[in-house]
Order: structure tokens, then sequence, then C-alpha cells
């Protein structure tokens, strides 16, 4: 017992020297004439506030619904989310906000998603959920969004879920708790937008929110869902928390209702590294190489082991590295289908393996 307890706090103390100051969602009191914006529909299980951020670490019995637009300053650094933290917020430097609205309910989400996928002028008219992680409070969870979104340049409609994260590095363990206590307001936000008129959408979860997509998800197809399951083109996990016996089990389900499921992974992920220390060393899926350490899961690796990363825990590759970044961008800038559906596959479908080389990306297949 000693050991363990230990390890937690070595673990703690290692992901607490890392962790980003607590975000917030603040607004400059000027704002420059020319101003980028990046616009996210949201759904949350988090307990709603009177005024910014608008939702607590608090859990809500009621799934609530809601529109928020961010300022993107022009002389940010792609793969990078500033807030002002203790500093005075300014347009030039942080991602501010600059307009919320509550919608009522699911009915009122979904016509908003209507209204955003009608300006968005094209015949296929496609879309993203994205589930964050563990440790993460609500500005932070919009403020990384809305960075993810616009880095990549993905034309579609934007819904960030957020499930009631502690926001507090000590509490691994109650995240993970919070993290099944949303399953169900996942999976009554993957109906309502089901229900929408997006021709298709993708379902991207991030480290310890890949349980709670994973869980969602199995659930909805042991439940022959298919009226919700049928408009999911593809599901993402990137840097999954998750153990490869329960990944095993939650997929066969998943995959045998026609999902398509592309795994972001990267060896050197040293927060999946404390996670498997905290469980014996046992390997998270996020750190695997090859699709053969999944065993029979015909899942597509998307390997990111050998792109560079500054940061201390190199946990979120995907979405802070900007060769990675633009890489992806001119893709989507082309009308290239990275992930496609089940029935017409994407760039990534038979896995790809990026490695760097000073400024230039290497991709093979």
């Amino acid at each position: 017992m000693r050991c363990l307890i230990t390890t937690v706090l070595i673990c703690s103390s290692a992901l607490s020297g890392c962790a980003k100051p607590r975000g917030t969602l603040e607004q400059a009191s000027e704002q420059p004439a020319e101003l980028k914006t990046q616009s996210l529909l949201i759904a949350t299980s988090r307990a709603p506030l009177a005024g910014p951020p608008f939702f607590s670490s608090q859990r809500s019995p009621v799934t609530h619904f809601s529109q928020i637009e961010v300022s993107i300053p022009s002389n940010r650094d792609v793969g990078t989310a500033p807030y002002p933290g203790r500093s005075e917020p300014d347009p030039e430097k942080h991602i501010l906000l600059t307009s919320h609205q509550s919608l009522s309910g699911a009915d009122e989400f979904v016509g908003s998603i209507n209204q955003s996928a009608k300006r968005l002028g094209t015949t296929r008219k496609q879309g993203a959920i994205l589930v964050h992680g563990y440790n993460t409070n609500f500005a932070e969870a919009v403020v990384t969004a809305a960075q993810f979104t616009y880095d990549l340049n993905t034309r579609g409609v934007n819904i960030l879920y957020s499930w009631p994260s502690a926001a507090k590095v000590p509490l691994y363990l109650q995240d993970r708790e919070r993290a099944l206590f949303a399953r169900d307001s996942l999976a009554e936000t993957l109906a309502a937008t089901s229900r929408s008129s997006l021709s298709g959408y993708i379902v991207t979860g991030h480290s310890m929110g890949t349980f709670l997509v994973m869980e969602t998800l199995r659930s909805l197809a042991l439940a022959k869902d298919q009226r919700t399951l049928a408009k999911i083109d593809a599901v993402v996990l990137v840097s999954a928390d998750l153990d490869i016996g329960l990944f095993q089990e939650q997929a066969e389900v998943v995959l045998e209702a026609g999902l398509p499921i592309f795994v972001i992974v990267s060896d050197d992920d040293q927060a999946l590294a404390l996670s498997a220390r905290l469980r014996g060393w046992e390997k998270r899926v996020g750190a695997v190489r090859s699709s053969s350490e999944l065993g029979d899961v015909e899942v597509s690796i998307v390997d990111l082991s050998g792109v560079q990363d500054s940061r201390p825990l190199a946990h979120s590759k995907a979405a802070e590295s900007e060769l990675f970044l633009s890489y992806v961008q001119a893709l989507n800038e082309q009308g290239v289908n990275v992930f496609g559906t089940a029935s017409e596959p994407g760039l990534f479908t038979r896995g790809v393996l990026f490695a760097q080389r000073g400024g230039d990306l290497l991709i093979t297949q």
C-alpha cells in the first residue's frame, strides 16, 4: 500500500508540474475591427452557472446545450491555445469569449446544428463531436476545442461535449467515475446530432474522454440503436487512456455496428506512461505502435511517435503539433477525406506512420 501511495504522489506531482494554469473564459473590453472567431455548439452534463465560464465542475442530471463563439489571436502559433490566466485579456494574445447563447433543450440544439449546416454551402454536410479528457475545466475545454477545430479548418459543424471533470490533478479516479456518469448524457447528445440535417459526423475523444466515448458507443451498439449510430462516420481516439483488454471488448461491439475506429498513438506519451504505472505497468491503448498489440481488433493506427513534441508530457500531439495540424489542414482544404466512412475509406483507413526530419513531416502507409 505504501508503494502504491508513493506512486500516486509521484504521478500527481509530475502531472501537476506540467499542468496548465486553470483556464478562464473572459471577454476583452475592446475588440479589434477585424476579428477571427470560432464557433462551437455545446452539450454538457456540467451544472450551469449564472455567468462565465457558464458551467462548473459539478454534475448535472440534465444535459445542457448552448452556443459559444470565441476570438482567435491573429499572431498565435498553430497548436497553441493561449488564455489570459492572471493577465489582462488581450484579443491580440488570448482566445477570448465573444458571445454565449443558452439553448432551451435538445430540439433547439438540433435546430442550431441545422442552421450551422445550412451555412456550410456544401452538398455533404459534416460535423464533429469532441470529448475532452481528464483534469479539464469547462473554460479549458472550450479554448482547446476552439483552437483544435480552427487549426484543422474542418469546414464543418463543431460540437464540444463536456463532461463534469473535477479538474484537479489528484482526482484521477473521481474523474473516471464522472466520465461514467456522463454516458447517458453523451448518448442523448449523439442521438440529437443524428436527428439533425448533418450527412454524417466524427466522434473524437481525448485521453480519459476516449473511455467515455467507447463506453457510450458500446451501449448504443448493444441496444442496436442504428438510428443514432448510422450517421457516425468514424470514431477517433486520441492518446487513449484505455486498458487494452477493455478496449478489445468495447471495440468488438462498436466495429460490428459498422463504425470505423482510428487510434492516434504515440509511444513517448508520458501521461499514459504514468497511467500505466498506476496500473502495474499495463500498457494503455494510446501508447501502442501497431494494431497487433490490440489483438484481433481491426482498427486503423495513426502513429505520431516520430513527431517531435517540446511539451513535457507529449500527451496532445494531435492538437499541438504544428506540422501535423498543418498537414491535416492542407488535406481538409484540398477536400481529401482523412477518416472516410465505413463504406468509403479515407486516407488514414489503412493506418499511417508519421516521422519528423527537421521541419519536414514524413508519412508512411
